[in-house]
């Protein structure tokens, strides 16, 4: 009869260890997997955030619906440089949401000026 610790030694810490190496190395996948697509998402937002910003400025008498469809052009090939594909739905959203972001900026940074002006003209200097 083997003892205790021959049993250990020979067949329960081998298997031990190949299974301790294989969860090891699947999680190290997995993470890999997460790493790599939380890095494709943000570089979606910041292609989009670039062209919807470079759009405005490039086609400023443009109509909005040539706008997005350029946006749409310059994201798609920005995109596919990188190797990065993306569905038509996620880069309306992606578009969508920027514009909706950028206008908020906008209406916000109005809103200070126009309360702060009105600040301004309502205070007496001599007080």
């Amino acid at each position: 009869m083997e003892t205790l610790g021959e049993l250990l030694s020979t067949v329960i810490f081998p298997i031990l260890c190949t299974v301790l190496t294989a969860v090891v190395g699947y999680l190290g996948v997995k993470a890999k997997q997460r790493l790599e697509k939380s890095e494709m998402e943000k570089t979606k937002k910041e292609v989009i955030e670039i062209c919807v910003k470079a759009t405005e400025q490039l086609f400023k008498e443009a109509t909005s619906t040539e706008k997005f469809n350029e946006c749409v052009k310059a994201a798609t090939e920005m995109l596919a440089s990188r190797g990065i594909t993306i569905s038509e739905f996620e880069i309306k959203m992606l578009i969508e949401s920027c514009v909706a972001e950028f206008s908020d900026a906008f209406n916000r940074d109005s809103t200070i000026t126009y309360l702060y002006s009105d600040e301004v003209e309502d205070m007496d200097i001599n007080e």
